[in-house]
């Protein structure tokens, strides 16, 4: 069963690369806060974290930041498990292109930042398990 949390968005916290992932302008911010202090925060979007990750976003940064400029006391948030930080992020750029009108450019970006970080990671593991370093493994 999917339980959602009532939880000051103060006690949320934003890092790379999630926070910059999906650039949203300032306006927009100052709009969806003109609509938060006008109807609240919407309970059925609420801001996705990483499970067991003190609480960092993973889809929400817009929401958030027009909650806390809204002065918005409570937001509701969904706690979601990922097996690593590329899932994370497959999943932030998947939900954001669903819902948000980006070019094709933008998410093609996206994935190409994902597919470097795949890459690094398993050239990293590869040199690990030959106790070599990422740089020989890279030749």
């Amino acid at each position: 069963m999917i339980e959602f949390k009532s939880i000051a968005p103060s006690a949320l916290r934003t890092s790379e690369p999630f926070k910059t992932l999906m650039p949203f302008d300032m306006r927009v911010v100052e709009l969806l806060a003109k609509s938060m202090k006008k109807d609240g925060f919407d309970y059925c979007t609420p801001i996705v974290v990483w499970k067991g990750h003190n609480n960092t976003v993973i889809d929400g940064h817009l929401r958030l930041a027009a909650a806390l400029t809204a002065g918005i006391p409570q937001v509701w948030i969904y706690e979601k498990e990922f097996d690593s930080e590329n899932d994370a992020i497959e999943y932030a750029i998947h939900t954001n292109t669903a819902r948000d009108s980006l070019s094709e450019q933008e998410i093609e970006d996206q994935y190409t930042v994902l597919q470097y970080k795949r890459l690094a990671e398993s050239t990293s593991r590869l040199g690990r398990k030959l106790r070599i370093t990422t740089m020989e493994v890279s030749l």
